[in-house]
C-alpha cells in the first residue's frame, strides 16, 4: 500500500511541477542562489505575473567528433572525457567550464597497436587510466568489433606527458570459442580506494555468460567476483551501481560485491549512461525522451527539470547515449543523430529570467506520421527556443480508428477556432479546405516573392492567383528497368504487356500498386465535370488483378520478397507515398527486372547507369507531369499566422532544404524544392563522397561515374514538365483500396466492384465540393 501512495504522490507532484513551474527549480537550488520562479499573483482584478525560470538549451561544439564514451570524471566546473572517435582512436576531452567549452587534450596514443580498438577506459584515483583493448575483427561484418584476448595499459599523467605501464589483470584462461567475440574486461570503473572492477563477458549469444570481477589495481590479484548475465556497471563517488536489465539499480558493496541495497529503474530509462547521482544527497538523475528528472534514492518524489515537449532530445530523430549532470543547475546530454558523424552535445542551465513556458506556441499537424516532417520539426523548435513547438499526427491520436475518423476530429477543430497552425496537407482533402477558405494566401511569403523555389511545382496549387499550399519536397513517379523492356510503356496496360513478355527475372516490383495507380492516374479517372470515368476505373481494376494474379508467389517462393504488386495490407495507412519508392538496387543485383514507383533520391538516379557490363538500366516517369509532395498549407483560423509564415519559410530556406541532400534524411528520401539546393545536388560531389558510390557498384563488379549534364538535363527537363499533383485524398484511396481488395481477392465481381467505388467517389466528392 506504500509503494502505491508513493507512485501516485510521485504523479501528483509531477502534475503539480508541470502546472506551475515548467521545468524551473527552486532557488535554493540554483547554482549561483538566484531567485526561484516568480509566483502568479492572487490578486483578484490584478494582472498575473509570469512565471520565470527555465533551463536554457545550448547546442555545445565539441572538438572531436566522438562516437562512443568510455568515462566522465567531474571535479567542480572541470569535466574529463575519455572517448573514441573511431575504431583505433583514442583521446580525452576536457572543458574547465562546466561543459560550454571544450579542448582535445594533446596525448601521445602510441601504445594502441594499428589495427587495434579500446574496449573500455577508465579514470582512476592519482592521474591515472586503466583502459583494455583488442584487436579490430578483420570480418567486414563483424562491425569492427575488439577480438582476441584483450591487452590492458595503466595510463600516468605526469607534467611530461602520458607514461605508461603494463597491468595484468588476473583472468581465468579463456576458451577458444571465447576469442572470436573478443575475451577481457569490459566497462571498466575505479573507486577512490584504486580498487579496479569490470565485466567478463564469456561466449555470446543465448550462451553468453558474464561475471563482475573486482582487482587490486597495482598487481591485478582478483578481490573478489560474482555472476551476472547481460549487465552494466557505473561508479558515482565510490557508490557501484549494477543494472541487470531487469528493472532494478542494485547497489553494491565496493568491498566485496554483495547488495547493500536496490531501487527501481526509472520509467522510460534502461542505462546508465543516462543516469546520474549524488550519494551524499540521496539524490538521482536522470534523462529520457520526456525530459531531465531529479528524484530521490528510491525513485519515489519525481521531479521535471528539463522538460522534453522544449527540448531537442526528444526528437524521434535523435538517440539518447549519455547524461551528465554537473549540478541542479547544468546537465550535459549527448545525442546520436542521423545527421551527424559524431555525438551531438546540449548542455542546458537553468536560467531565471527564461519564462517558465515559451512565449509562443505552433501546433503542426499531418494525417500520417511522417519522419521527415519530424526532422523539419525539431530543426525549427531548436532554433525557436521561445516556441514550443507541437507535433500531432492524426492517425496516431488515441480513439482514431480510421481516416474517416481522424479528418472528422480535424474538421470540427478547425470550425471551432481551436485546429493546428501549420497543415500538412497529404491525405487531407485540400481542395476543399481551399475552396472553403481555410487556407491562408502564401503569395506573401519571402519564398514566393524571391523566386527562390522550382515554381512550376507551385503554381500546381495555385487556385484563381491564390497560393493555398506549397511543396516542401517531391517526388516523381518512374518505371525503372532495361531500356529496351522499358521504353515503349505508356499506360498501365502496357506494363501489364512487359509483366506476360518478362520470363527471366520476376518481372516487377511495386509497392501497394493498387492505390499507387490510382493516385498518379486520378487525372484520367476524374473528368473536367467532376464525374468519374466508369471506363478508366475498369481498366485500372482489371489491369491490377491481371498483374496481382501473374505476380502472386507461389509457396516457399524464393522470390516472394520482390513480387509485390498486391492490395494494401491491412492495418497500414490508405495510402502513403513514402511506402510506393521505386527499388532501383533490386534491379541491379538482378533480384526483379524492372520497378515502379517514386524517385526521389540522387542516390538511386545516379544509379540508373550502365554501371554493370551487361546491363543497360533505364527510367522514364510513367505517367509524365505528375508529382507527389510533402505539401503544407496555413489554417486561415490561427491565431499564429505569422509565426506559422515563419516556419514554411524555415523549411523552404536553402540551409534546411540542404536536409534533402545531405543524407540526415535517408528513410523516405526526396528532392528539394529550393533551387540553389537542386544545383548542389545535381553537381558531381567531393572525390571521398564519389568513393562511397565506387565501392559499392565494385562489389558489384562494375564502375561508377557521375551522370552527365545531359541525363541531368532529361531529369531537370521532366521537372519542368510538372503540372499535376497526384491525387492523395486518404477517404478517395480508402474507399478505393477498401473495395479493390475484395475484387483482387475473388470475393467479388468486376462490374460489383466498379459500382461501388463509383458511387462511393461521386457521393463524398459531391458533399465535399471538390466536384464541382
Amino acid at each position: 500500500m506504500k509503494q502505491k501512495f508513493s507512485f501516485l504522490l510521485a504523479g501528483l507532484l509531477i502534475f503539480m511541477s508541470c502546472l506551475t513551474a515548467g521545468c524551473s527549480i527552486s532557488g535554493s537550488n540554483n547554482r549561483k542562489n538566484q531567485p526561484g520562479p516568480a509566483s502568479q499573483k492572487e490578486d483578484f482584478g490584478q494582472p498575473k505575473e509570469q512565471a520565470m525560470g527555465r533551463y536554457r538549451e545550448e547546442t555545445i561544439a565539441f572538438p572531436v567528433p566522438a562516437r562512443s564514451i568510455f568515462d566522465i570524471e567531474k571535479e567542480g566546473d572541470t569535466v574529463r572525457i575519455l572517448l573514441e572517435q573511431k575504431p583505433g582512436n583514442f583521446c580525452c576531452c576536457k572543458s574547465q567550464d562546466a561543459g560550454a567549452t571544450w579542448q582535445q587534450e594533446s596525448w601521445d596514443t602510441s601504445w594502441l597497436p594499428e589495427h587495434y580498438r579500446v574496449v573500455s577506459a577508465c579514470f582512476a584515483p592519482e592521474n591515472t587510466i586503466f583502459v583494455s583493448f583488442g584487436k579490430i575483427s578483420e570480418d567486414p561484418l563483424d562491425e569492427q568489433h575488439a577480438t582476441g584476448a584483450y591487452e590492458y595499459i595503466r595510463l600516468k599523467e605526469t607534467p611530461e606527458g602520458l607514461q605508461t605501464e603494463p597491468f595484468s589483470p588476473e583472468l581465468p584462461k579463456p576458451r577458444e570459442e571465447y576469442l572470436k567475440a573478443g575475451y577481457g574486461l569490459r566497462n571498466m570503473v575505479c573507486s577512490e580506494d584504486g580498487t579496479l572492477t569490470g565485466i567478463l563477458q564469456l561466449g555470446s549469444g543465448e550462451t553468453q555468460t558474464s561475471q563482475i570481477m573486482n582487482f587490486n589495481s597495482d598487481n591485478g590479484v582478483i578481490n573478489w567476483k560474482r555472476d551476472t548475465g547481460n549487465a552494466e556497471l557505473k561508479l558515482q563517488e565510490n557508490i557501484l551501481y549494477l543494472n541487470e536489465y531487469d528493472g532494478t539499480i542494485k547497489i553494491l558493496d565496493s568491498a566485496n560485491g554483495s547488495d547493500l541495497s536496490e531501487t527501481v529503474l526509472p520509467s522510460g530509462t534502461r542505462f546508465l549512461n543516462l543516469m546520474d547521482s549524488e550519494p551524499e544527497n540521496q539524490k538521482f538523475y536522470y534523462c529520457n525522451e520526456t525530459g531531465i528528472y531529479s528524484s530521490d534514492h528510491t525513485m519515489s518524489l519525481t521531479e521535471l527539470l528539463v522538460d522534453g515537449n522544449l527540448s531537442s532530445f526528444s526528437d524521434i530523430t535523435s538517440t539518447l547515449r549519455y547524461f551528465c549532470q554537473m549540478d541542479e543547475t547544468i546537465f550535459l546530454v549527448f545525442l546520436e543523430t542521423t545527421d551527424s558523424d559524431g555525438l551531438k552535445l546540449l548542455r542546458y542551465q537553468y536560467d531565471p529570467d527564461l519564462p517558465t513556458q515559451p512565449e509562443h506556441e505552433l501546433k503542426i499537424y499531418s494525417l500520417y506520421s511522417n519522419y521527415n516532417l519530424q526532422r523539419l520539426v525539431s530543426d525549427f523548435h531548436s532554433t525557436h527556443p521561445n516556441v514550443l513547438v507541437t507535433y500531432e499526427a492524426g492517425m496516431e491520436s488515441s480513439g482514431t480508428k480510421s481516416e474517416s475518423d481522424a479528418i472528422s476530429i480535424l474538421n470540427t477543430e478547425i470550425m471551432a477556432g481551436k485546429g493546428p497552425d501549420v497543415l500538412f496537407l497529404n491525405g487531407l482533402p485540400w481542395n476543399s479546405y481551399a475552396r472553403q477558405d481555410i487556407l491562408l494566401d502564401l503569395n506573401s511569403l519571402a519564398f514566393m516573392q524571391e523566386n527562390q523555389v522550382i515554381r512550376n511545382l507551385f503554381t500546381s496549387f495555385e487556385k484563381e492567383g491564390r497560393q493555398y499550399a506549397v511543396p516542401v519536397c517531391f517526388s516523381i513517379p518512374i518505371l525503372a528497368g532495361e531500356e529496351s523492356r522499358i521504353s515503349q510503356v505508356d499506360s498501365p496496360e502496357d506494363l501489364l504487356e512487359m509483366v506476360r513478355e518478362t520470363d527471366a527475372l520476376p518481372p516487377l516490383e511495386a509497392e501497394n500498386f493498387l492505390p499507387y495507380t490510382f493516385s498518379i492516374f486520378w487525372q484520367n479517372i476524374q473528368k473536367e465535370d467532376g464525374s468519374i470515368s466508369e471506363e478508366e476505373v475498369k481498366k485500372l481494376l482489371q489491369c491490377s488483378k491481371e498483374l496481382n494474379d501473374l505476380l502472386a508467389p507461389e509457396d516457399q517462393d524464393p522470390w516472394a520478397p520482390f513480387l509485390s504488386v498486391r492490395p494494401e495490407e491491412e492495418g497500414l495507412p490508405a495510402y502513403d507515398p513514402s511506402w510506393s519508392n521505386v527499388n532501383v538496387w533490386n534491379i541491379l543485383y538482378g533480384n526483379t527486372a524492372a520497378s515502379t514507383g517514386y524517385l526521389g533520391s540522387v542516390k538511386d538516379f545516379t544509379a540508373i547507369s550502365d554501371h554493370i557490363p551487361g546491363q543497360a538500366p533505364g527510367w522514364k516517369t510513367f505517367p509524365a507531369h505528375v508529382f507527389t509532395s510533402l505539401l503544407a498549407g496555413i489554417n486561415g483560423k490561427s491565431p499564429q499566422t505569422d509565426l506559422a509564415g515563419e516556419f514554411l519559410e524555415f523549411i523552404l530556406s536553402e540551409e534546411e532544404q540542404m536536409r534533402f541532400i545531405d543524407g540526415s534524411l535517408p528513410v523516405f528520401p526526396a528532392f528539394p524544392v529550393h533551387e540553389k539546393v537542386w544545383q548542389t545536388m545535381a553537381a558531381e560531389p567531393a572525390p571521398e563522397k564519389l568513393e562511397e558510390y565506387e565501392q559499392i557498384f565494385r562489389k558489384m563488379g562494375g564502375t561508377f561515374h557521375w551522370p552527365s549534364s545531359e541525363e541531368f538535363d532529361r531529369l531537370e527537363q521532366q521537372i519542368s514538365e510538372l503540372d499535376t499533383p497526384a491525387m492523395e485524398d486518404a477517404l478517395v484511396l480508402a474507399a478505393i483500396t477498401e473495395k479493390g481488395r475484395m475484387y483482387l481477392s475473388g470475393g467479388r465481381s468486376l462490374e460489383e466492384t466498379v459500382n461501388e467505388i463509383i458511387q462511393t467517389l461521386e457521393l463524398y466528392l459531391a458533399e465535399s465540393g471538390i466536384s464541382e
